[in-house]
């Protein structure tokens, strides 16, 4: 199995950034000038500044996800190598990796987002699959300062390829595989999730949105995220060779849908292709001895939190219930998405995707 370590350089971003637009004056450019050497010089200081991911942590969410007790520290534990395809070399363990500090490049909303679901470290509820413990760190692209108390919502498609919320799907008033889960002081949000499905058009992948400065609403034993600003919507990818091995196994062999792998999904070629160097994959490794006993995954993901995009929903949601009464897609003109909606989806989502990096 090949894992990879999200790796690029930010200064792909300005280079990115400059290349359209009009003639600059000499002060201007001069100006840019200034800037790209700045950026330049904190992508340097950032490789120091973001302490390593942390090896404890990951541990720590696997002994609570198997119901065993804490970690403790062995003697002279045998080492598991691993081989760090962004360094070239070998690492002591399977977690150790370094984020660099960069402006993750985004992806299209999609037409499934649902605003005011639960906030819970665990959205498997009933669904069958794979176990994905995925663990998400949130830093600030311009300071390199990890993030605390950023809200991330997580959504995607089940084993078979629908998603929860939708009348479209049979799944409306539905919260499975739906929810948002808070930055700690090392600006990591974990949560308990299963191995995405996928659906025609589009390969494995999980939408997440960033979203801050907003407040918690309490009903009973509920818990949503009202307002606030949204400085990142993204998605999140695979390794094919997991993918593959996945889709062997049963709910998602039951899956009829041609699987699309990345190099073919638009949205992944745009995103990946928008930065030099971005592949756009998490890290991942097994949990047990085998794919079936479950998946963690990571990734470091730099946003800028003066950014905030339209959702398409009202701001406030008035305390959010857990689940949607609306059911209709996000994407304008599109309605309620049949088999040719989800084509129709891909295909104007290719479109944004591009759009948003000229």
């Amino acid at each position: 199995m090949k894992f990879s370590l999200l790796c690029l350089s930010v200064v792909a971003i300005f280079d990115v950034a400059l290349a359209h637009g009009p003639a600059l004056s000499a002060a201007e450019l001069q100006k840019r000038d200034t800037h790209l050497a700045n950026a330049r010089r904190s992508f340097s200081q950032c490789q120091g500044h973001l302490a390593k991911r942390s090896d404890l942590r990951r541990e720590e969410f696997i002994r609570r996800h198997l119901g065993i007790g804490p970690l403790v520290k062995r003697q002279n534990p045998t080492p598991t190598q691993q081989r760090n395809i962004a360094t070239g070399t070998n690492t002591q363990s399977p977690f150790t990796g370094v984020p660099t500090c960069v402006l993750a490049p985004e992806s299209m909303q999609g037409p499934y987002y649902l605003p005011g679901e639960l906030i819970r470290d665990d959205i498997r509820e009933s669904q069958p699959g794979v176990d994905l413990l995925l663990d998400v760190q949130v830093y600030n692209a311009r300071s390199c300062n990890v993030m605390e108390n950023v809200m991330v919502d997580f959504w995607h498609a089940n084993a078979t390829g629908s998603y929860g919320g939708y009348r479209v799907e049979g799944t409306q008033g539905e919260t499975w595989l739906r929810g948002l889960a808070a930055t700690n002081n090392e600006g990591v949000a974990q949560i308990t999730t299963k191995w995405p499905g996928h659906y025609n058009g589009r390969a494995v992948h999980i939408h997440i949105m960033a979203s801050i400065n907003g407040s918690i609403r309490t009903d009973g034993d509920k818990r949503t995220y009202d307002g606030g600003t949204h400085p990142f919507i993204g998605q999140l990818f695979f390794q094919m060779d997991t993918i593959n091995d996945i889709s062997k196994l049963k709910p998602y062999s039951d899956n009829q849908s041609p699987l699309t792998r990345n190099e073919d999904d638009s949205i992944f070629n745009d995103a990946t292709g928008s930065v030099r160097g971005y592949n756009g994959l998490m890290d991942m490794k097994k949990i047990g001895d085998n794919l079936s006993d479950g998946v963690i995954a990571w990734i470091s993901i730099g946003i800028d939190p003066g950014r905030d995009h339209d959702t398409g929903f009202p701001r406030s949601t008035g305390g959010g219930r857990g689940n949607s009464n609306d059911a209709t897609t996000t994407i304008p003109g599109l309605g309620d998405l049949g088999v040719a909606g989800r084509f129709a989806a891909a295909g104007i989502g290719a479109v944004l995707a591009a759009m948003m990096f000229l």
